[in-house]
C-alpha cells in the first residue's frame, strides 16, 4: 500500500468518527473540545476536507490513540511521542498545517535518517578495511 493509499480524507475522516463515536461524544462536543466549528468537524469527519496535523494531533491526545493509527488505519501500539509532538510544533511554527504535508516531511527525514545511518556504517566499514 503506497503512501498516498494509506493517508486518504475519506479513510481518516472514517476514523476520526470511530474514535468520537467511541468516545460517545457528539460533534459539537469535540468541535468545542478541538476549538473548531461542528461543520469543520463534519467535514474532516465525512473526507471533504483534510484534517490539520493539529486536530489530528489534539484528538490522538483526547482518544489515546496513536497519530500513525489516525493516519495510515496501522498501529504503532503508542500514541504520539513526545518526538513526533516536538516535530509537529517545529512544523506548526514553519506554517506547515496540513497534515499530508507533515506525513511527507515525516517519511522525508526518516529516508535521510536512514541514508545517514547507511553513510555512518560505510565510512566505519572503511576505516575498519584501512586499519
Amino acid at each position: 500500500m503506497d503512501n498516498k493509499t494509506s493517508y486518504s480524507k475519506d479513510k481518516v475522516g472514517k476514523r476520526l468518527k470511530e474514535v468520537r463515536m467511541h468516545l460517545n461524544k457528539s460533534q459539537k462536543e469535540i468541535a468545542v473540545l478541538l476549538n473548531i466549528s461542528q461543520n469543520a468537524l463534519s467535514n474532516y469527519e465525512k473526507g471533504q476536507r483534510h484534517s490539520p496535523y493539529r486536530i489530528l494531533v489534539e484528538i490522538s491526545r483526547i482518544a489515546n490513540v496513536s497519530l500513525a493509527w489516525l493516519l495510515t488505519g496501522k498501529d504503532s501500539g503508542k500514541g504520539i511521542t513526545g518526538k513526533e509532538k516536538e516535530l509537529l510544533n517545529y512544523l506548526g511554527k514553519l506554517g506547515i498545517t496540513d497534515a499530508q504535508e507533515a506525513k511527507e516531511i515525516f517519511s522525508t527525514l526518516k529516508l535521510e535518517a536512514l541514508i545517514y545511518q547507511i553513510t555512518s556504517v560505510r565510512l566505519s566499514i572503511e576505516k575498519i578495511i584501512n586499519l
